[in-house]
C-alpha cells in the first residue's frame, strides 16, 4: 500500500510540475523548468549542459540540444516571473541567450561539398532546425503577451518592476527572432547549393524537405508510443509487486496466527 501510495504522489507531483500545468496560466506549452537559477545546484546543472554540448560532435543535433537547453531558460525566465523573482529571471534570460547563440554557431557549421546527397543531407538538417526555431520564436511571443498581460493588472507590481520585465521579454523575443531570420537564410542557401547540384526544381526540393517532415514526424510519434508502452509496463510491474508483497503479508499473518493457536 505504501508504494501505491508512493506512486500516486509521484503522478501527482510529476502532473503538477508538467508543461501542461505550466500552460495552464499561459496557454502555452514550454518546456520543464527543472533546477531553477534560485537553487545552489543552479551552477552544476548548467555545467552539465555545457559537458553534454561539448560532447555532441554531431553540429546539427548540437544545435538542437542547444535550442532544448534555450527552451529551458524561457520556462525558468517565466517560473522565476511568477515568484517575482527578477533578478533570477534576469540571469536565466542570460543563459536563455547564451544557448540560442551556441545553436545559431552549430547550425551555421553545417556544410556540404559538391554532392548532391550531402547537400540534400545538410538542407533538411537545416530546415529541422528553422522549424524548431520557428516553433520557440513562438512561444517566446505568446508568453511574453500572456505574462505581461496578466502582470499588468497585477496591483503588487510597479510601474518600474513591469518596465523591467518587459525589457527582459523583448531582449528575448529579439534574440530569438534574430536567430530565426539567420537560419531561415541558412536554409535558402542550403537550398540553393542542392539545386545547383542536383539540378532539381524548387517544387521537387520542397516535397523532398516536406517528405522528410513527415517521416521525422512519424518517426516521434512511435517513440511516443514505445514510452507509453514502457511506462505502462513498469506501472504494471509495480501492482504486480505490490501484490506480490500484501500477499506474502498476508501468509505470515496466517502462520503468526495458526502458531498463537497451536501455542495456546
Amino acid at each position: 500500500m505504501k508504494a501505491i501510495g508512493l506512486s500516486i504522489m509521484l503522478v501527482l507531483a510529476m502532473f503538477a510540475f508538467s508543461p501542461f500545468a505550466l500552460a495552464e496560466e499561459t496557454d502555452v506549452v514550454v518546456a520543464d523548468e527543472g533546477v531553477t537559477p534560485d537553487s545552489l545546484l543552479y551552477g552544476l546543472d548548467k555545467a552539465m549542459e555545457r559537458i553534454s554540448l561539448a560532447l555532441t560532435f554531431d553540429k546539427a543535433k548540437r544545435s538542437e540540444k542547444a535550442l532544448q537547453h534555450a527552451e529551458e531558460r524561457l520556462a525558468e525566465v517565466k517560473a522565476m516571473i511568477e515568484q517575482n523573482k527578477l533578478d533570477k529571471a534576469e540571469k536565466a534570460r542570460k543563459g536563455h541567450e547564451d544557448d540560442l547563440n551556441e545553436a545559431e554557431e552549430a547550425a551555421e557549421e553545417i556544410e556540404s561539398d559538391d554532392d548532391e546527397e550531402e547537400a540534400e543531407e545538410a538542407l533538411l538538417e537545416v530546415s529541422e532546425i528553422k522549424d524548431k526555431i520557428e516553433s520557440h520564436s513562438e512561444r517566446v511571443a505568446l508568453i511574453h503577451d500572456r505574462i505581461l498581460e496578466r502582470l499588468a493588472s497585477n496591483p503588487n507590481i510597479s510601474e518600474e518592476q513591469l518596465a523591467h520585465l518587459t525589457e527582459i521579454f523583448d531582449r528575448i523575443q529579439a534574440k530569438a527572432e534574430e536567430m530565426e531570420a539567420k537560419v531561415a537564410q541558412k536554409r535558402e542557401n542550403a537550398k540553393l547549393k542542392l539545386k545547383v547540384t542536383s539540378e532539381m526544381t524548387d517544387e521537387e526540393i520542397e516535397e523532398r524537405i516536406s517528405e522528410a517532415r513527415e517521416r521525422a514526424k512519424a518517426g516521434r510519434g512511435l517513440d511516443e508510443e514505445i514510452e507509453e508502452v514502457e511506462v505502462e509496463e513498469t506501472e504494471t510491474e509495480e501492482i504486480e509487486e505490490v501484490e506480490v508483497e500484501e500477499t506474502e503479508t498476508e501468509e505470515i499473518e496466517e502462520v503468526e496466527v495458526e502458531e498463537t493457536e497451536t501455542s495456546e
